[in-house]
């Protein structure tokens, strides 16, 4: 009878615990980096940021990190306008399937050496599935990666 209810304990103080560490957010945020370079003369990206992961039910968070780490008198040697926009569900415009936890727009300005963040977590009212967006650069399409949001 002890050693029923000792399992039963464990078990529902497991469950409780990982029911809270997903509420609490104990996970660590997903990074995705965007890293800024000269290409063909201009201020380019050269590698497709990996495709993130996002669990709904955990509200999960992604940090979009812009990194300009690029020589001195190249063409990324300013401030860089670069945005994230145009999110598509399944190939049909949607809104963002995450929500900005800084800011009010998917948009940094990156200096040389001054690293920004974008930081979201997935939105309430995402669906499920496939989403693609894209990286503008100097308001230009660099590279358009993607973000799955799973239940």
């Amino acid at each position: 009878m002890r050693k029923g209810v000792g399992v039963l304990l464990t078990l529902g103080s497991t469950i409780l615990f990982f029911a809270v560490k997903n509420r609490l957010h104990l996970r660590a945020p997903v990074e995705a980096p965007i890293d800024l370079t000269p290409k063909e003369g201009k201020c380019g990206m050269v590698r497709q940021p990996s495709k993130v992961e996002l669990r709904w039910l955990s509200e999960d968070q992604v940090h979009w990190i812009i990194a300009n780490n690029t020589a001195e008198n190249s063409p990324c040697d300013r401030r860089v306008p670069v945005c994230l926009k145009n999110w598509r569900w399944h190939g049909v415009p949607a809104p963002a399937p995450v929500t900005l936890l800084e800011g009010q727009r998917f948009c940094r300005d990156v200096g040389r050496h001054a690293p920004m963040r974008i930081p979201a977590k997935v939105s309430k009212f995402a669906l499920p599935g496939t989403y693609t967006y894209e990286v503008h650069i100097d308001d230009k399409l660099a590279l358009d990666p993607m973000v799955e949001i799973v239940p």
